[in-house]
């Protein structure tokens, strides 16, 4: 790889932090693979297409939502993978953008994202005791005829919850700062583990017919009446849509939530080993596999159940209605393959999915901050790296911190604005790291000279990674208009939203100042830091 322009003068004087601040490219083809399985987190792709989307997009064709995921998703990935290509440094897309719009806009930006990343991953935890588990329980003993499901009750309350998710928040801290050796053991069982359970539900589900699935989910889950789901839906306001723009474009959200996971590497270009090759195969191959399994699955149900009835369920589970089974695909599956052997492996399997995920989560997060650390944005002791383990443990540390305050916050958010909360502010924010690409085959042309793999592709003089950002970000600024104001659905935007956006974005800009004042008294300029790249 072609050496880049690089600054590799500290704004202050050695320490023994400063000394131990560098990663060493040790992230090999499989691991990356593995670790883009486990980021988009089949786990969720069980719950958020059945239990979410169906109920805030209500009439959804929920293939079409899928199909559609799948492919923003390659488009989407094919762009951030590649900028690890053209910029192999960790937090890549924060170094694009801060280098392309300034220290100031890059940081804004950055600070935007990983503190929604941190919430997010707060509703996620607190997803697990609140929702995950007690529906589990709940599954179990309906369909065993058990008592096991009372325990879910218990489980759900929110003191109970809130020790439950501290200590997930713990575990996924520690499982990002062990040596990378245990890491790849802990995401490679993971990964095998997670793709046998998904083999063995679409299997499950191949053969189902329509009548079937009636008197099943009657049984099964105690639903009383299949019929009576969409008739209470009803009586509870949930709309239906037919708009045909609708899939088009929900799916297009359903892929920033779930889907991200698969190039979220990009932010680990600096410890990856061919950064420029590696990061769009691992994104491409999780994304067929993952998504492969979520259109196989999907499809199969939809052969067998309304999509009214789909709506109806997540409507009535996001409005906080007494459905008795979480309406999602372990459920589905379950109540055609009762055995307890099935069941508790597939407990076993969600529970860790989730834990692989934020383990996930915790670390490429952590990597974002280490390099505000590394560009003087924050303090030096937040790019500390242990010599030992080859962690950031101070910006671990930080994201744990808000990540606790996102588990907070989720407990005492209702079901249906915390399902829809951060979807559009991160739609908002993709924006400007696909311009900065654009603008930097104008601005830094030497950058894409010197890519290695896709990155490096040109269509005459233009770098086909410039172009492919103007085909997302048309897609992106559709998405939107039409989720935001073209009444698709239940309506996205809310004041709250746009406050989180622009009050991230605000205090991301008031910090950067603060800290340039506070570096100027020592007589030093913290715009210098963006002037080049970081050192290799």
């Amino acid at each position: 790889m072609a050496q880049l322009e690089s600054n590799t003068t500290p704004l202050s004087g050695s320490s023994i932090l400063q000394r131990s601040t560098t990663f060493s490219r040790e992230i090999g083809l499989l691991p990356a693979i593995s670790f883009a399985i486990n980021s988009i987190g089949l786990a969720l792709g069980g719950i958020l297409p059945f239990a979410v989307f169906a109920g805030l997009f209500p009439g959804v064709d929920l293939l079409q939502i899928v199909l559609v995921a799948v492919a923003t998703s390659l488009i989407f990935g094919t762009i951030y993978s590649s900028i690890g290509g053209l910029l192999p440094f960790n937090g890549a897309d924060y170094v694009l953008t801060s280098r392309i719009f300034g220290g100031a806009v890059g940081f804004a930006t950055s600070f935007s994202a990983v503190v929604l990343l941190a919430f997010s991953a707060g509703a996620i935890i607190s997803m697990l005791p609140k929702l995950v588990l007690p529906g589990l329980l709940v599954g179990f003993g309906l369909i065993q005829g058990s008592t096991v499901g009372e325990l879910g009750a218990s489980v759900s309350q929110t003191g109970t919850a809130v020790i439950i998710s501290t200590v997930l928040v713990v575990l996924a801290f520690g499982l990002a700062i062990v040596p990378r050796r245990y890491i790849r053991w802990v995401l490679g069982i993971g990964t095998g583990l997670t793709l046998v359970a998904w083999v063995w539900m679409t299997v499950t589900l191949v053969g189902v017919t329509g009548s079937q699935f009636p008197p099943a989910g009657d049984a099964g889950m105690g639903l009383d009446n299949f019929v009576t789901q969409i008739e209470a839906a009803g009586e509870a306001g949930m709309p239906l849509y037919q708009d045909p723009l609708l899939g088009i474009f929900a799916g297009g959200s359903l892929s920033l939530w779930l889907l991200y996971g698969s190039f979220s590497l990009v932010n680990m270009s600096g410890e990856m080993k061919k950064p420029g090759r590696d990061l769009p195969i691992s994104h491409l191959v999780s994304v067929l596999l993952a998504g492969g399994f979520m259109l196989a699955t999907t499809y199969l149900l939809r052969e067998m159940i309304l999509p009214a009835w789909f709506s109806a369920e997540s409507f009535l589970f996001l409005q906080g209605g007494e459905t008795q089974a979480m309406p999602w695909i372990f459920f589905y599956t379950a109540i055609f393959n009762d055995t307890p052997a099935f069941l508790m492996f597939l407990i076993l399997v969600w529970i860790l999915g989730f834990i692989n995920l934020l383990q996930t989560i915790f670390y490429y997060a952590s990597r974002i901050i280490w390099a505000w650390g590394k560009d003087h944005v924050f303090p030096e002791g937040l790019s500390f790296v242990h010599r030992q383990w080859r962690s950031p443990l101070v910006a671990t540390l930080l994201f744990a911190i808000l990540v606790q305050v996102g588990v907070i916050v989720a407990m005492q958010i209702p079901r249906l604005f915390l399902s829809r909360a951060y979807v559009l502010p991160w739609m908002v924010l993709l924006i400007l790291p696909l311009v900065a690409i654009i603008v930097a085959a104008f601005k830094k042309p030497k950058w894409f000279v010197k890519a290695s793999g896709i990155a490096g592709w040109r269509i005459g003089r233009f770098p086909f990674l410039s172009l492919f950002a103007l085909i997302a970000i048309a897609y992106l600024g559709a998405s939107i208009y039409f989720l935001a104001f073209g009444r698709l659905g239940i309506l996205l935007l809310t004041g709250g939203e746009v406050w989180l956006v622009i009050g991230l974005f605000l205090i991301g800009l008031v910090w950067y100042a603060g800290r340039r004042a506070w570096l100027g008294r020592s007589q030093i300029e913290l715009n210098d830091s963006f002037k080049t790249l970081p050192p290799e």
